[in-house]
């Protein structure tokens, strides 16, 4: 008995030995070659401290137990090192002894990352790390940027973006994670040749990260070698050129993931790009990849392909293959076509293909039903506002459609139910949707949702956020809603933005909205009918960041409960209301992190608050403007420090400008027109990043001496209707920047200074009204400003502002003429009226008297007497008497304004509506001979001139007559212009034959001509070729024998 079990026991004696053996090893630590050679490693690696506990003791041998290291559990060597941002960016760039890891004999995986190594030491490579035969992975990302060795290229460091992270799927056998944050492109320099050459040894490796380093293309060729190849992430590694067609990279065929994003890679994908079968993830996002994707279709393993941000075209039949795919993104392409071939991937869970050239109905999606987000924005796709289609998707929780083709089905199946539970949800831009789509009635678990541009009607759907919980935005922007506001039924925890602006809500906002809605970071209500008082209650949102009240009919004081206890607050537009009394309390103002402060519009009153020097560190833009404010101009708004804009036009204020705004280093924008601002301009008020001032219609005198004379930046400077003398000072002609100058109505004398010239972007001037006497510089004609301008003007309250276009340009500054006066913009150049002095001579001589006299009866681009027109915001289709081709700009009538460009893809009036010319009743003869020649554009149409063309007329291109008593023949000396390509004289009593040359073949050029309805009158508009006219000319309809 006892003889049978001696086997058994045999057995457990020698497990017992084996476990003390391994205890004994255990408690010897880590091999002592090893943990020396650490010791060596410290120095180099411990700047943040993160290895302190590196040291030799009797109580510390075991290196395995160190931070940082990892140890195999069975044998105790090293097989890990984590050195990855140990060394302080700040100690600058080394050169690193690679033979320093050939201790660690079974070492797994390297990470070296992030510590400014500048190469190697000489004869000390990473080739030396051959001699790890188990080196499988290997990260040297966001190294080898400086260029301290020719050899080594230069760059500057990466510049996190977000420190937000993401997983990709699959990416790496360690969840290697993917940070989301893009180096900065280097600067040009040598490349890393050496480096692709030096890995090129390391046979066995498996994972090699080089992300942001320098590298040539060429390192793509030389790691063919490395045939074992199955990870490679070289993301921002500044690659330029084409991938070559063959060897190097194309040779890594066990490779599994390859990312190569954010470089600059271009041409087309190498068609030995089919041999990478084994591919499960490739990146390729953010490079300048063209032509079509045909060489993907051979990659039948992906599962996971980023396409987006290059330039490939074509359609996307080739990913039809791709049956194993779950996340793709083909975004910010030029893709065309149906997505027809989409419908075999079944396996999908992420599809991202916005901002393409897709059309066609989504109807191929219907079949992926594991699809859990969907990104379809920015194409030409037909989606269903219903999204009937996806039903049966139950794992659907993202659907981005906007900017497409939305339509209002007719939702035949009301019984049907969806499957899935969104938790986010953007649609946006139906022309013919009426109602909220009902499948929205069945959600419970959205987070954020934008219906903005659809046309919605009804009123507000606080059933929305009685089912929805947990909803975080609500976005109804640009829509028809109407009606009171409604409050959800309970308070909401959630809710953090709510924009439901530009709607048709009135009455006033629910007394108890900050109980209700108490988590409220952004409220937008603006551009509605919203009247009574703002509610006190919204002081109880103490998370609020951003509150726009702006464009409604609120009235009465701000409350004080928001000004105190609204702590957080950024944002508050409160403008274009009926506010009034004093803007805010001292005693119960506690809002200091305000940035933007718009309060104008309204009905304000006393002086400005001193409580706002509170906000001095932050305050960028400060709007008072169009108030009843009055006192003096507050010294202390030049201790904000931040005040990039300063607009407090149409007010009573008084006094000097402070002297201590010269301390507003970024200040951009100063308007304190049309108020009683007196006195002398600080001695050197010049801040250095100011664009606009805007001082007109005040007191201000004295000479401008050197103010603005170091303004670089400077691109508009109206001084007009003041008091200032002396001349026009020198450093006015170093701004080079300068486009638009108004020095109108002063009392400016002497000459006009020829450094006006060197103003190489000046688009408008106006000296009219002073005492300049002397020549006109040479520049200074109708030529010399060339380019095509055209004119529009902008609704403000009581008041026009005009707008200047040059082509695609528009002149920013906001010209503010009350409603009946005359405004007289000399477009090119308007200098002449009412100053003093002399004929100037020479070969292109023209008397300025005879100039003066022109000037009183034309302006040479426009001349209108303009009206208020506050109709921005309308429906086209509350218009009458309107042609409604939505899809491209139209102009509309109504009450006898018009509306220019008025109805936008949303069927909604724009801000760019102006009002109806108002005929000049001008009693006078054209007669003067000294036109000059240089003559562009003679517009005296809609007046009331009497007598015959004269025969004076210059090198015209545009001549408008059109609406006038003009009588008599029409001169065959017209047939003289040979750069006339528009000329209107209907409307007129002229009489006998018209000039041979006058028809639709003489005036050589492509006419076409657009008819667009206006109330009792046409808009004829002129195009000749790529230009078009830079006017509207309004003329009757033409009688059918005339259309010939």
């Amino acid at each position: 008995m006892v003889s049978k079990q001696q086997p058994w026991m045999f057995v457990w004696l020698a497990v017992l030995i084996f476990i003390v053996s391994l205890e004994s090893r255990w408690s010897e630590g880590c091999p002592e070659q090893e943990r020396f050679a650490l010791l060596q490693l410290k120095p180099f690696f411990n700047t943040f401290h993160y290895l302190d506990n590196w040291v030799e003791g009797d109580h510390n041998l075991d290196c395995c137990q160190w931070d940082r290291v990892g140890c195999n559990d069975t044998t105790g060597r090293v097989i890990s090192l984590y050195l990855d941002g140990t060394r302080d960016l700040e100690m600058g760039e080394w050169y690193l002894n690679a033979s320093l890891f050939s201790p660690f004999q079974q070492l797994q995986s390297l990470y070296l990352s992030d510590n400014q190594i500048a190469g190697c030491v000489e004869n000390e490579g990473f080739d030396k790390l051959s001699t790890l035969s188990n080196l499988e992975a290997l990260d040297l990302s966001y190294n080898f940027n400086s260029g301290i060795s020719s050899s080594l290229g230069s760059g500057l460091e990466p510049e996190m973006e977000t420190m937000e992270t993401k997983k990709v799927p699959g990416w790496g056998k360690a969840s290697l994670v993917w940070r989301q944050w893009r180096p900065k492109r280097y600067q040009a320099g040598g490349r890393l040749v050496w480096l692709g050459k030096d890995l090129s040894k390391l046979k066995n490796l498996k994972d090699l990260i080089m992300d942001g380093t320098n590298l040539n293309i060429s390192f793509l060729q030389n790691i063919g070698p490395l045939i074992s190849l199955e990870s490679l992430s070289l993301r921002g590694c500044n690659l330029e050129g084409t991938l070559l067609d063959q060897g190097g990279l194309c040779e890594l065929k066990h490779l599994q993931q390859l990312n190569l994003s954010d470089n600059n890679l271009m041409g087309s994908l190498p068609r030995c790009f089919g041999n990478l079968t084994s591919l499960q993830v490739l990146l390729l996002y953010s490079n300048q990849f063209s032509g079509n994707i045909s060489p993907l279709r051979a990659l039948t393993s992906l599962q996971v392909l980023y396409l987006s941000s290059n330039q490939f075209s074509g359609n996307i039949s080739p990913l039809g293959a791709l049956t194993s795919i779950q996340d793709l993104d083909l975004s910010s392409n030029q893709f065309s076509g149906n997505i027809s071939p989409l419908g075999a991937l079944t396996s999908i869970q992420v599809l991202r293909l916005y901002s393409n050239q897709f059309s066609g109905n989504i109807s191929p999606l219907g079949a992926l039903t594991s699809t859990q987000e969907l990104y379809l924005w920015d194409n030409h796709f037909q989606i269903p506002i219903s999204l009937e289609p996806f039903f049966n998707h139950s794992k659907l929780k993202a659907f981005y459609g906007h900017n497409n083709q939305i339509y209002a089905d007719t939702e035949s199946h009301f019984s049907i139910t969806p499957k899935f539970q969104l938790n986010s949800l953007v649609l946006s831009g139906c022309r013919d949707c009426v109602t909220f789509p009902k499948f929205l009635y069945h959600q419970h678990d959205l987070n954020y949702v934008d219906l903005s541009h659809n046309n919605l009607t009804g009123e507000f759907p606080n059933w929305l956020l009685d089912n929805n919980t947990n909803l975080d935005q609500l976005v109804l922007v640009n829509n028809s809603l109407t009606g009171p506001l409604h409050l959800p039924t309970h308070s909401h925890q959630n809710l953090t933005s709510l924009d439901i602006s530009h709607n048709f809500f009135h009455g006033n906002i629910p007394i108890q909205v900050g109980a209700y809605l108490p988590m409220l970071m952004t409220l937008n209500i603006s551009k509605n009918d919203i009247d009574g008082r703002i509610p006190s209650s919204i002081g109880d949102m103490n998370s609020l960041w951003s509150l726009d009240l702006s464009y409604n009919k609120l009235s009465g004081e701000i409350p004080e409960h928001l000004a105190k206890s609204c702590i957080n607050l950024r944002y508050l537009v409160l403008s274009n209301n009926s506010l009034e009394g004093q803007i805010f309390s001292a005693a119960n103002f506690n809002l200091k992190y305000l940035m933007r402060l718009q309060l104008d519009g309204n009905q304000f009153i006393g002086k400005i608050p001193e409580c706002l020097s509170n906000s001095s560190s932050y305050l960028r833009g400060l709007y008072l403007g169009d108030n009843h404010l009055s006192g003096r101009i507050p010294s202390w708004l030049g201790n904000m420090s931040e005040l990039a804009d300063l607009k407090m036009p149409n007010n009573h204020l008084e006094g000097p400008i402070p002297p201590e705004f010269c301390q507003l280093k970024n200040l951009q924008v100063l308007n304190v027109a049309e108020n009683n601002i007196s006195g002398d301009l600080p001695s050197r008020f010049s801040p250095p990043q100011i664009q606009q001032v805007h001082f007109s219609k005040n007191k201000l005198e004295g000479q401008l001496k050197d103010a603005f004379f170091n303004s670089s930046s400077l691109v508009t400077l109206d001084l007009g209707y003041n008091h200032f003398n002396g001349g026009i000072p020198n450093w006015i002609g170093q701004l080079s920047n300068l486009t638009y100058l108004i020095l109108t109505h002063n009392n400016l004398e002497g000459e006009v200074p020829n450094l006006l010239c060197n103003l190489e972007r000046l688009r408008l001037i106006d000296l009219s009204n002073n005492n300049f006497s002397g020549q006109i510089p040479h520049c200074l004609d109708m030529t010399a400003l060339h380019g095509d301008f055209s004119t529009a003007t902008e609704p403000m309250r009581e008041e026009e502002s005009v707008v200047l276009k040059k082509k695609n340009a528009i002149y920013s500054y906001q010209t503010r003429i009350s409603a009946n006066t005359l405004v007289t913009l000399m477009l090119i150049v308007a200098y002449v009226h009412g100053n003093a002095g002399s004929s100037r001579t020479g070969t292109n001589s023209r008397p300025i008297t005879a100039l003066a006299k022109l000037a009183k009866l034309v302006m040479f681009v426009v001349q209108q007497s303009l009206k208020s027109a506050k109709i921005a915001g309308l429906r086209c289709s509350q218009l009458t008497h309107c042609s409604l081709h939505c899809s491209r700009p139209l102009c509309c009538t109504f009450n006898k304004f018009t509306c220019g460009e008025c109805c936008n893809e949303q069927g909604l009036i724009s801000k760019n509506c102006y009002s109806a010319k108002i005929y000049l009743h001008l009693i006078a003869k054209i007669d003067n001979k000294s036109m000059s020649s240089s003559l562009v554009t003679l517009d005296l149409g809609y007046n009331r001139f009497n007598g015959g063309i004269p025969n004076w007329i210059g090198n015209l291109t545009y001549l408008i007559l059109t609406h006038n008593n003009l009588e008599g023949d029409v001169p065959h000396l017209l047939c003289n212009l040979k750069r006339l390509r528009l000329i209107n004289l209907s409307h007129n009593n002229f009489s006998g034959q018209v000039p041979h040359c006058l028809d639709m073949t003489a005036l050589h050029g492509d006419f076409s001509i657009a008819i667009k309805p206006m109330r009792n009158e046409e808009i004829v508009e002129f195009e000749l070729k790529n230009a078009s006219y830079p006017d509207h000319t309004s003329v009757a309809p033409m009688r059918k024998e005339e259309e010939t």
